[in-house]
């Protein structure tokens, strides 16, 4: 903890780390949070990841060609009584902040757009182990992104044809993101199904943007 403070920054585990000792200090109640996104295409973090998965094991194949892995951390809500996100390496709490930030179709709305730009969307949340940074504890994807996403968009998301597509595809990769984080799976073997929800979330966005932007 005091080597970050001293260097000034970190990456998101980090940044989170740091974040979550703070508010401990204040009695709010939190819980850390670890993703994997679909992210911009790179040949070339495709195999510095192949290098690490050969090197440490399948907990390295969390990012990939078209995928990354993030951490943030999620606050407890007294008011609404729900657990709601903070991530303190773009600035963001709330619910529909951290959507504006990382999954909506707009503009994104953070203190790093370089950053989230390229982190086009998550698609596997986990609440994490206290004790272990590696093991998943509840299942938050659908929560954020079907749930929330569909909510932030008055519902009309759901209405839309490529709709259950998204949903089904967050459902293969979820099991299958836990598994990664744990060691168990190579997530690399599940790049086609990445590269397929990264086509659905594309053609969401067109299919939202031609029904009712028109209207």
């Amino acid at each position: 903890m005091n080597e970050i403070l001293a260097r000034g920054g970190g990456n998101c585990f980090e940044l989170a780390k740091v974040y979550m000792a703070l508010i401990k200090e204040l009695n709010i109640k939190y819980r850390p949070i670890a993703e994997i996104n679909i992210h911009k295409y790179s040949d070339s973090r495709q195999q510095t990841a192949e290098t690490k998965v050969k090197q440490a094991g399948n907990t390295m194949s969390v990012f990939g060609r078209q995928h990354n892995d993030h951490r943030w951390v999620e606050i407890y809500n007294d008011i609404t009584n729900d657990w709601e996100p903070a991530d303190p390496s773009m600035n963001v709490i709330g619910t529909e902040q951290w959507l504006k930030a990382r999954a909506w179709f707009g503009k994104r709305v953070t203190i790093d757009t370089s950053l989230t730009n390229d982190m086009i969307a998550p698609f596997a949340v986990f609440v994490v182990s206290d004790s272990n940074k590696s093991v998943m504890t509840e299942n938050r994807t659908q929560h954020y992104l079907v749930f929330a996403f569909d909510k932030l968009y008055n519902n009309k998301l759901s209405n839309l044809p490529s709709w259950t597509r998204w949903i089904q595809l967050l459902d293969e990769l979820d099991d299958n993101a836990k598994a990664a984080f744990d060691g168990k799976v190579n997530l690399h073997d599940y790049s086609a199904q990445i590269a397929s929800l990264a086509d659905v979330y594309e053609q969401l966005k067109k299919e939202y943007l031609d029904k009712y932007n028109s209207e």
